[in-house]
């Protein structure tokens, strides 16, 4: 949807639209420098607008590696307590990868965490 704060009306976000029909939220996150921010942010937001927040899941967005995306679960896990349910691993295209994303999926994530 590209964030919480997007607006679906002048003055009406993705956040409301979530609080009038009491979905809960699954936030994406870019696994770079700034996810923490972002995720932290997004979070806060959430809150206040009494969200309840399913977890979290780190989409790689480049084929290298940095500090940030190799640290960034850890942290995040250690500040937040709302769980991981995966990462999606960096896909260039199609031609080069040829799993689905229905095999991403599965492999990737532990939708168990977020079993009733």
């Amino acid at each position: 949807a590209g964030g919480l704060m997007v607006p679906l009306l002048p003055s009406y976000t993705y956040a409301d639209f979530a609080a009038v029909l009491k979905l809960p939220i699954l936030v994406v996150a870019a696994n770079k420098l700034g996810a923490i921010n972002h995720l932290l942010l997004t979070l806060e937001h959430a809150s206040c607008k009494g969200l309840s927040v399913l977890g979290y899941v780190l989409n790689c967005i480049s084929n290298g590696t940095s500090l940030a995306a190799e640290t960034n679960r850890e942290v995040l896990a250690n500040l937040t307590g709302i769980p991981c349910l995966g990462e999606l691993p960096f896909v260039a295209t199609a031609e080069t990868d040829k799993r689905l994303p229905v095999d991403l999926f599965e492999k990737e994530f532990n939708l168990r965490l977020i079993e009733p």
